[in-house]
């Protein structure tokens, strides 16, 4: 224990962004958490490809084909943020999993797609889920978005950036928080067929805490940085 916390410390000098950062998959051809933290499982037929920053998951819509993140009382969250980056093949059906914690008809957080087109922001309650930027997708499988997603439960609200850049905001009634055992998936929806990604996935973050606009700035420059 002593020498992870020591670990830890030296992962958030060296780095500011780390700090709250619960698991962070740069997907390079393996599925190492770069915070030491956990352990994901590939189930069915998730592999990786080519990206601009080296590597990422790829996803298909056949069959059972996803990760998953074992669930962990940390991902039990009442403010996160969410990165991601993320190309669409054209494949992609109207709705589609990237990141998730939800159980049964109850999204407790996460960053999905939506209607074709639209980047799906969700927080618990039993019926609530805010799509907060309708903002046309192109899905032809070069397109690469770089996706920022944060909720703050002490304000309610919700916010989206895109390179960058908040696009979209919007507060909410206070949602009903919901905390069950289920796992964090990417690319499909736990034991669901029919709402698989068909893609790309890199760049998964989660922290538990909301990332400040400058934040998701710099966590940018650091995804460009990357490419260049």
């Amino acid at each position: 224990m002593l020498l992870d916390s020591i670990l830890l410390s030296q992962q958030q000098a060296e780095n500011p962004l780390n700090i709250g950062r619960l698991f962070n998959f740069e997907f390079d051809g393996n599925l190492t958490d770069l915070m030491g933290n956990y352990t994901p499982v590939v189930i069915g037929t998730a592999s990786y490809v080519s990206t601009p920053t080296g590597q990422g998951a790829n996803f298909s819509t056949a069959g059972l084909n996803r990760i998953d993140v074992p669930h962990d009382s940390n991902f039990d969250l009442a403010s996160w943020s969410i990165n991601l980056a993320i190309r669409f093949d054209a494949d992609t059906p109207n709705f589609a999993v990237l990141l998730e914690k939800r159980s049964g008809s109850v999204d407790h957080w996460g960053l999905n797609f939506w209607s074709n087109q639209r980047f799906y922001v969700s927080v618990d309650d039993s019926n609530f889920f805010t799509n907060t930027a309708a903002l046309n997708v192109t899905k032809d499988g070069t397109t690469w978005y770089h996706a920022v997603a944060t909720y703050d439960n002490a304000t309610n609200l919700l916010s989206f950036y895109l390179g960058g850049v908040l696009v979209a905001s919007q507060t909410i009634t206070a949602p009903t928080l919901n905390f069950e055992a289920y796992d964090v998936t990417i690319g499909q929806r736990k034991n669901t067929l029919g709402e698989q990604f068909d893609g790309t996935i890199d760049e998964a973050s989660l922290w538990n805490k909301v990332l400040t606009a400058d934040e998701v700035s710099n966590l940018y420059t650091e995804y460009t940085n990357k490419i260049n």
